[in-house]
């Protein structure tokens, strides 16, 4: 048995013999980081589900680690300091899926950072919407983090709205927005609405 991770982190001895196995799954981590280029590329529902049986892993293990290492770029809570509300933008797009109709409506574009405003309307009025999403902001100019800012509703409609640093551009050409899944595995007393990102073209 070696002791030499001794980091805060990694206060546990390790036994050698995994270091094979353990450096294989550190080659197709890295293998998987370069095929995804950076986006988010989670497997589908049943994918994982078999993936589970087949191989003995919990599916809940499997939703975690995808979710870990699937995006490059770090979903971070921002400081919640925005600065002085400068203008208000509308964003206006709209996309169904699963169901429901995701639509940014605006952003608050303050001097520090930007509240992105989401409306979710099930397409069904007896479904109650639990909905586990962030928003995910992508551009080549700048990277930006994102954190939930605040949501209300119920039944079957929600609004959210999340604070994202640094301040968008007030001319959105060349940023893109999806909704992806802080979870793929709901309670069941609740409603399972999205599984994969929700892209706004």
């Amino acid at each position: 048995m070696s002791n030499w991770s001794q980091g805060p982190m990694f206060g546990i001895p390790y036994d050698d013999s995994l270091a094979a196995g353990d450096r294989r799954i550190a080659e197709l981590l890295a293998q998987r980081e370069r095929d995804a280029g950076g986006t988010w590329r989670i497997p589908p529902r049943e994918a994982v589900l078999e993936w589970a049986a087949e191989f003995g892993i919990d599916p809940e293990l499997l939703v975690w680690m995808f979710r870990t290492f699937t995006k490059r770029r770090e979903v971070l809570e921002p400081s919640r300091e925005t600065g002085t509300l400068r203008a208000v933008i509308p964003i206006l797009k709209s996309v169904q899926n699963s169901g429901c109709t995701f639509t940014l409506t605006h952003s608050m574009q303050h001097q520090l950072a930007s509240i992105v405003h989401l409306d979710v309307r099930s397409l069904s009025t007896d479904r109650q919407l639990q909905v586990g999403l962030t928003l995910d902001v992508a551009s080549s100019d700048a990277q930006y983090s994102v954190g939930e800012n605040g949501r209300h509703g119920g039944g079957a409609s929600l609004s959210a709205s999340f604070l994202v640093k640094p301040a968008l551009p007030d001319s959105l050409e060349g940023v893109s927005f999806a909704l992806v899944p802080t979870t793929l595995w709901y309670p069941p007393v609740q409603s399972l609405v999205v599984e994969d990102p929700v892209y706004f073209d």
